[in-house]
């Protein structure tokens, strides 16, 4: 799920669900602490990889550095929405829930984490892979768990009432914490390495969701 706000829906979150909005107002964020942040935004991505890109949301603001309106396009021609582009200085002035960086070499990725653990040292922030191209870096204490934690409270409910899916590492804990978790076919691998115990369904592009879905409710 690429796009941040979805203009029919009653809620709305970032992919890591470190910002919520309901009929616009915000109700809860989980911004990264700004000292681990500048240690993240002070390391030369590039030099991990030239085509690496950074990107990140500031509350309700979606921004990159670059002008990477063909790049998005070309991942998902039938968006409605685009990141602002905004210089590197401006950038690394902004508050944000979470940043990540993009890139078509997994091991380079890898190796761009490793740098991040680093300088900002184990159990200070999250990072995670959603998939092979796309490293995320989000507050420590946040998590899709915690977030959706929040919503079914506000009906009355638990997260032991839910059912979740996920195709990404940042799905964990979701996937382990509610009712019942499925992970998805297409799940990036790092996933299916922590969920040994955790049934397997077919992937996005299969529709397997909703045919799980249909399973569990007899739809």
């Amino acid at each position: 799920m690429d796009e941040p706000w979805s203009e029919s829906s009653t809620y709305y979150f970032t992919r890591i669900c470190c910002f919520l909005m309901k009929m616009g107002m915000k109700f809860f964020s989980n911004n990264l602490k700004r000292e681990y942040l500048d240690k993240v935004l002070n390391i030369d991505y590039k030099s991990f990889g030239k085509d690496i890109i950074i990107t990140g949301y500031s509350g309700p603001n979606w921004f990159v550095t670059e002008d990477l309106r063909e790049y998005f396009y070309n991942k998902k021609p039938d968006r409605t929405r685009y990141p602002k582009q905004i210089t590197p200085e401006e950038f690394k002035k902004h508050n944000f829930t979470k940043i990540f960086f993009l890139g078509e070499d997994h091991d380079e990725l890898l190796e761009l984490e490793n740098e991040i653990r680093k300088a900002v040292g184990d159990g200070n922030i999250s990072l995670l892979f959603a998939n092979e191209g796309s490293l995320e870096v989000f507050s420590a204490n946040c998590n899709k768990a915690k977030a959706a934690e929040v919503l079914l409270e506000r009906d009355g409910l638990t997260l032991k009432d839910a059912v979740s899916f996920g195709d990404g590492l940042n799905d964990y804990e979701l996937i382990t914490e509610t009712g019942l978790g499925f992970a998805m076919g297409n799940s990036i691998y790092l996933l299916l390495e922590k969920l040994t115990d955790t049934e397997v369904i077919e992937s996005n592009a299969e529709d397997g969701m909703a045919k799980k879905l249909r399973e569990l409710f007899n739809l």
